[in-house]
């Protein structure tokens, strides 16, 4: 089985401030729910677990941005897809 890596970058306005430093190697797990055109039709949760590999900072017309970079990591040594995909849709 060839092995994939799973790369996560996450961007956000950093204007207002941002509270909590973000550390280099921290663990999280970053969920998220996506459905097809915004309707319940397809709609799934989204479930990576990551470590922080990278944080940056973009500044752009639109103000400044941060911008985080993860890795999906396995739970358990790698045997297992750090991402996990569950279904929300009315009916299963």
């Amino acid at each position: 089985v060839p092995a994939r890596k799973v790369i996560v970058r996450v961007t956000r306005s950093a204007d207002e401030g941002l509270g909590d430093e973000i550390e280099l190697g921290a663990e999280a797990t970053l969920v998220f729910v996506s459905s097809i055109g915004g309707t319940d039709r397809g709609r799934v949760r989204v479930t990576v677990g990551c470590v922080v590999t990278r944080v940056t900072y973009e500044s752009k017309a639109g103000g400044v941005k941060q911008v985080v970079t993860l890795t999906g990591v396995s739970s358990n040594g790698g045997e297992r897809d750090p991402v996990t995909v569950e279904s929300l849709a009315v009916g299963g």
